[in-house]
């Protein structure tokens, strides 16, 4: 089983102000814009973005 590179203290459930380490003031995220290829991708003002990367973890 695979495990996970980052791991948070609090999962984040918005991207604005809520702790989400790739968000950036602008309203823009660092990872899903290093996977469009740079160019920038603007987070909704509510709830997470659709292609967010942090996934929560799944209790066993």
């Amino acid at each position: 089983m695979s495990k996970a590179i980052l791991e948070l203290e609090k999962m984040p459930d918005a991207c604005y102000g809520d702790g989400c380490p790739f968000f950036k003031i602008t309203g823009i995220c660092d990872i899903l814009s290093s996977r469009n290829n740079y160019m920038p991708v603007l987070v909704p003002r509510e709830g997470r973005h659709p292609d967010c990367p942090l996934k929560p973890k799944k209790e066993e």
